[in-house]
């Protein structure tokens, strides 16, 4: 059995990938359904306010990883198709050694450049809590307790960051799979972690040593992993030219800038709550965002099982492929996030009533926003995934105009209307800028792969 299983992922990638992408959400699901609760209703108000916004918050030091990861999963799927580095003129790509030499080359960059990004992290950090997070009412009680939970959770987060050049090599071998169950699985532990503390009558400090505990143990494993199975293609590290170095540097920085700007864009809603309305109304917005996060990453678990096989179709020259794999994958996609955010709308308060308890969580108009908001900006990011996986990045000046509008339209509007001016920034901004830009941009993708032939494209 364990061999007709092992022979059928390998012949099904992306239906494998799928697969451990629902267990990955389903780990986060199951441990979030109960502890949630518990959080709620266990600790003061404010302290589970606080929790929930420091988990938000430090979501910012995913930044720093600045498109290197992503570059790198390109790289390796690109180069397993082409074993020689072709050149892809107008394209992301690198030319660099052929086939796995190559990729060794960049994974050992990469890794290099990590050891820099925690000395960086841990000074956005010291930055934000001493700094930036005092100006507003998040921290208006703290004490010693908050400043260790932080740091603690910080260093957390910093860890989960150093492994991701591991699962970038894994993404782009195809095997999707392996770093969904390894996340899954970290999600489930934390999650039960932090119930195990708080059964046990613990606070806040302790929540944050259950979830560092976790983290540790998922370094570990990503790192096992790659020695696993990628540990007899990989090879010694050469140094890799000025030139390829430099044009790393330059693919990943607009990256960076892309991904600064989609934190603003989708994740900065819930630190601006407790900055600005303070952390006691924190749970309601953070609860309706999780779930309507949730179900829509759920719809595109069919599709990031396909990039790194697209991007080898692209390698191989293989484009007439390349776009039927494309309008398969994004058809299925829009017609799942449309379904998703329906049953958000209309079943989320009905869940959440009979899950936590009454009156905590959104109603009426804001909810409507947020679930319009989210069935656009998944839709629009299906195309945009494609786009990024054809080793081109047209998103950076759309994707930063939509986060600094968003960030300017939550501290207006969200002073003036409150949660319904959070709600209403994100919808006002993207349908200014990417929602349909970034639409435009894979339809004139897939007007090139189809009109391209295997010599041009």
């Amino acid at each position: 059995m364990r061999i007709n299983l092992t022979d059928w992922v390998e012949r099904h990638p992306a239906r494998a990938g799928t697969l451990a992408g629902w267990y990955q959400q389903a780990c986060g699901l199951l441990a979030a359904v109960v502890a949630v609760p518990l959080v709620i209703r266990l600790l003061p108000p404010g302290e589970a306010g606080l929790w929930f916004a420091f988990q938000s918050v430090l979501a910012i030091l995913q930044l720093t990883d600045f498109g290197f990861t992503l570059a790198l999963s390109r790289q390796v799927a690109f180069s397993m198709a082409t074993q020689g580095a072709p050149r892809e003129g107008g394209t992301d790509f690198l030319d660099t050694r052929a086939g796995w030499g190559g990729v060794s080359d960049v994974y050992d960059l990469t890794c290099r450049i990590f050891r820099w990004v925690c000395v960086i992290g841990l000074v956005v950090l010291a930055i934000l809590y001493h700094a930036i997070l005092p100006l507003g009412k998040m921290l208006e009680h703290r004490d010693a307790e908050t400043t260790v939970s932080w740091y603690v959770l910080g260093i957390s987060a910093l860890l989960l960051l150093q492994a991701k050049p591991h699962l970038a090599v894994l993404d782009g071998m195809a095997r999707v799979y392996l770093t969904r169950v390894l996340s899954g699985t970290q999600l489930l532990l934390s999650g039960f972690g932090v119930i195990a503390v708080l059964i046990g009558h613990g606070r806040l400090v302790h929540m944050a040593l259950a979830v560092l505990a976790t983290a540790v143990l998922y370094y570990a494993a990503a790192r096992w992993c790659v020695r696993r199975t990628a540990s007899r293609w990989l090879v010694p590290a050469v140094g890799m030219p000025k030139s390829s170095v430099r044009k790393f540097l330059r693919v990943t920085a607009p990256l960076g800038v892309l991904s600064l700007s989609a934190f603003m864009v989708t994740s900065v809603q819930v630190p601006l709550v407790g900055f600005i309305l303070g952390t006691v109304t924190v749970p309601a917005y953070y609860l309706a965002q999780r779930i309507g996060s949730v179900l829509n990453q759920a719809c595109l678990q069919f599709l990031y099982p396909q990039l790194p096989l697209f991007t080898r179709q692209i390698g191989a020259r293989h484009y007439s492929e390349a776009a039927r794999r494309m309008r398969r994958a994004l058809v299925l996609a829009t017609v799942l996030i449309v379904a998703a955010n329906v049953v958000f709308y209309v079943a989320g308060p009905w869940v959440v009533d009979r899950w936590v308890g009454p009156g905590r969580y959104l109603t009426g108009l804001p909810l409507v926003v947020l679930a319009v908001d989210f069935c656009l900006m998944n839709c629009s990011g299906s195309w945009g995934a494609f786009v990024l996986a054809r080793g081109i990045n047209p998103f950076v000046i759309s994707t930063l105009l939509s986060g600094a509008m968003t960030l300017v339209l939550c501290v207006v509007l969200g002073r003036g209307l409150g949660l319904l001016g959070i709600t209403l920034a994100s919808l006002v901004a993207g349908l200014c800028t990417n929602y349909w830009f970034v639409i435009l941009q894979g339809l004139r993708l897939l007007r090139s792969l189809n009109n391209s032939t295997p010599q041009a494209a």
